[in-house]
């Protein structure tokens, strides 16, 4: 590093003081600061984490979950998923991340678990609609799960019954009243 880095390094320390200590409540909250402090003191991640005293990777991994959608930074600052979990959904689209929280939230999924779900290594256990209906039920809950981009489930038979579709904020309902609005127009 040139001498100029060394002194953004230590001017970076001395302001942040314990701005980031180990374990923060909000990891989210963290991220943004972390994020605002670079583009302030002009550094990059490696200099960011010299200053705080994380490792670069830290400060990586932490950045990396202001990629996600607004609905699961909502549950990570909410605590119904960790960072870990929600890290596991970064490089997933936005749509996929909500089935997956669902599904880590609802299973209560260990990281791990939730790292194989995301990258596809294993089924939603749990998820798959009930066995007691047909293929072609379950096919019809899927397609709306995809359409939705949320966890649709099933209860009573298949002639007779209530559908439950999960969503995670006042957005996140937007979204799927926006879906149903397009089906609607499509169908008159």
């Amino acid at each position: 590093m040139k001498t100029t880095d060394n002194q953004k390094i230590r001017e970076a320390k001395k302001q942040l003081g314990d701005t980031f200590k180990p374990d923060s409540p909000d990891p989210i909250k963290e991220a943004k600061q972390m994020r605002e402090a670079m583009e302030k003191y002009g550094l990059n991640q490696t200099e960011l984490a010299a200053a705080i005293g994380k490792s670069r990777s830290s400060v990586a991994n932490s950045l990396r979950l202001l990629s996600l959608s607004p609905d699961i930074l909502s549950l990570v600052t909410s605590r119904k998923i960790s960072a870990g979990h929600a890290r596991a959904l970064v490089s997933l689209p936005y749509e996929k991340q909500r089935v997956v929280a669902s599904a880590i939230i609802r299973n209560k999924l260990s990281v791990r678990d939730a790292e194989k779900l995301a990258s596809g290594k294993v089924e939603i256990t749990g998820y798959t609609p009930s066995k007691d209906f047909s293929p072609e039920f379950r096919d019809m809950l899927r397609r709306m799960e995809r359409a939705f981009g949320t966890k649709v489930t099933a209860t009573g038979t298949e002639n007779r019954g209530k559908i439950l579709i999960d969503y995670f904020s006042i957005d996140d309902l937007e979204r799927i009243c926006e879906v149903l609005d397009l089906v609607d127009s499509y169908n008159q």
